[in-house]
């Protein structure tokens, strides 16, 4: 899942560019207004960010191109335990969620979605509210809150990817959603 770390790495450091751009442009300003001539560097260093922020979004557009189907585990031998898996979930804007936790991975995709959104189509998980103002009262269900829901993670992997695609139609949301091997 290299390519998703990448991604957030990527996402990280445009919107510091973006900042760092906004502060120099500022900097700039103030030395043309005391006729400083540090100005005219300071205009350099911003278009050299620009340069770099324009390197940044190219890289992230090229990394963006990962598959929309999920990744296929072969079946273990009978005395093995099958590799524990995460989901990875690519938001059309670029946003990706990629958690080595796959229910933190899927109610931050819920929260993305819109909770208030995803609470209206009232869909259950593992027999439970998927998005609920109450918490569930048996132990067994694990439930994460945020901003007054309870958001029901306790599924399989391929449980909260069949949910998060089924929640995405419906809100019209386009997004990709992978199962891939938990990184040891």
């Amino acid at each position: 899942m290299k390519k998703l770390k990448i991604l957030n790495t990527l996402s990280t450091i445009i919107a510091e560019t973006r900042s760092a751009i906004a502060d120099v442009e500022e900097w700039a300003e103030k030395a043309d207004e005391k006729s400083n001539p540090s100005a005219n560097f300071l205009r350099s260093k911003q278009k050299d960010l620009g340069d770099i922020l324009a390197r940044a979004q190219t890289l992230q557009r090229d990394f963006s191109s990962l598959p929309t189907t999920s990744t296929i585990l072969p079946n273990p031998p009978d005395n093995q335990r099958e590799a524990s898996t995460v989901i990875a979930v690519e938001f059309a804007d670029g946003t990706v969620f990629y958690d080595r936790l796959a229910s933190r991975t899927f109610f931050l995709s819920l929260h993305k979605m819109g909770l208030d959104g995803v609470f209206a189509l009232n869909e259950r998980l593992s027999g439970v509210p998927l998005v609920s103002r109450t918490k569930e009262r048996r132990k067994q269900v694990k439930q994460h809150y945020m901003e007054g829901y309870y958001i029901t993670t306790t599924s399989s992997t391929q449980a909260k990817k069949d949910m998060l695609e089924r929640v995405a139609r419906a809100l019209g949301k386009d997004i990709s959603v992978q199962i891939v091997p938990k990184e040891t």
